[in-house]
């Protein structure tokens, strides 16, 4: 798991991303989509879920920690 946050990292359209559980919660830059994303993880061999979500107050501490 920990390569792939570090993979994602990588991605230039990601802003910020942290695990979170057996999850990575991936902001991504405001003219980035999540085709984008998803599209970088398949040519990567990642075949994982993507969906967006609504932001909790962990999301919204771990911001505040940046």
């Amino acid at each position: 798991m920990i390569r792939l946050l570090h993979q994602l990292e990588g991605f230039e359209g990601v802003e910020h991303v942290y695990p979170s559980g057996i999850y990575h919660h991936v902001i991504l830059r405001p003219n980035v989509k999540i085709e984008g994303l998803k599209n970088w993880l398949n040519t990567h061999q990642h075949h994982l879920e993507c969906k967006p979500v609504s932001p909790t107050i962990e999301d919204c501490f771990m911001e505040l920690m940046r």
